[in-house]
């Protein structure tokens, strides 16, 4: 996966969400300060290497098959006990725990010319939750919830990102600008055996119209691709790869005054060599009541 930074322009997506989602009451479990990143001086915007502290609410899934256990999947941290992640992560594997606050895999303790970050904590699950509806043959509502049995200690490496739907949001919500995703995913799938990168990446996608992917996954039954699901990336180089599956799409935003990120979509499935298409990602929106129903 080439992280090299795109800058492009993205059409407007619009979508139709219930009027009362705002008033859901379990909105009272998320928190209000959501989505703010810890600053620094010289923040390089789309750059191959996120800064750290850039993404505080990256999580790394640790999922087993029998004995053998491994980190298989990414997801956003939405609460200090809640994280949002696909459902195809939990398929054929028992997930047993999370990491938070991860940046360079080689370290325990991250540091840069700002300082150092408290270690990464690694928290046990309370239970996974898969969409009732996720289908395994089709990809669709490919979207699930993790309940942690420990809080996560919130610090300026360690925070939530926003769930889309609170207060204003709809009146400010736009995907025009980039959209940003974060991983530690081979970089290029079509080169067997290649180590992942030791620091976290990132980088700047467009998001496409859905006609635009079913040119590429005739074979995914693309007649049911719909507005569930959105179509991220360019025939480029650009794209999410292997191991950054259940990572959340990011965007920045202005609601009542304050930017902060969102949670838009989540990492579902792609082309079989990374960056030469456009991928799959659930549309959060459209999945906000499950999602508030089941915290």
């Amino acid at each position: 996966m080439d992280y090299t930074s795109i800058i492009v322009s993205l059409s407007c997506i619009c979508v139709i969400v219930s009027k009362d989602i705002d008033r859901h009451p379990n909105w009272k479990l998320l928190p209000k300060e959501c989505g703010r990143a810890r600053e620094t001086q010289f923040r390089i915007f789309g750059g191959q290497e996120a800064e750290l502290g850039q993404f505080p609410w990256l999580v790394r899934i640790k999922a087993y098959s029998g004995s053998l256990g491994g980190y298989n999947c990414g997801g956003g941290l939405i609460s200090t006990s809640h994280v949002l992640t696909a459902a195809h992560c939990g398929e054929n594997v028992t997930i047993k725990s999370v990491r938070i606050g991860e940046y360079d895999l080689r370290t325990y303790l991250d540091c840069d010319d700002f300082g150092c970050a408290p270690p990464y904590q690694d928290i046990d699950i309370l239970w996974y939750k898969g969409h009732p509806d996720w289908n395994i043959r089709t990809l669709q509502n490919d979207v699930a919830l993790i309940k942690l049995k420990n809080e996560a200690i919130l610090n300026a490496y360690v925070q939530p990102l926003c769930l889309p739907g609170r207060n204003n949001f709809f009146k400010s919500y736009s995907l025009n600008g980039d959209v940003q995703l974060a991983g530690w995913g081979h970089s290029d799938a079509a080169r067997p055996g290649e180590k992942i990168p030791d620091i976290l990446q990132f980088v700047n996608l467009k998001v496409q119209n859905l006609d635009f992917c079913k040119t590429y996954y005739k074979s995914k039954d693309t007649e049911l691709l719909n507005d569930r699901q959105l179509c991220i990336g360019m025939k480029d180089g650009h794209d999410t790869c292997d191991g950054d599956s259940g990572g959340p799409v990011m965007k920045e935003l202005k609601v009542d005054e304050i930017y902060r990120y969102y949670i838009m979509g989540v990492v579902s499935y792609g082309y079989p060599n990374c960056g030469e298409a456009p991928a799959i990602y659930t549309n959060v929106r459209y999945f906000l009541n499950w999602i508030l129903d089941t915290l």
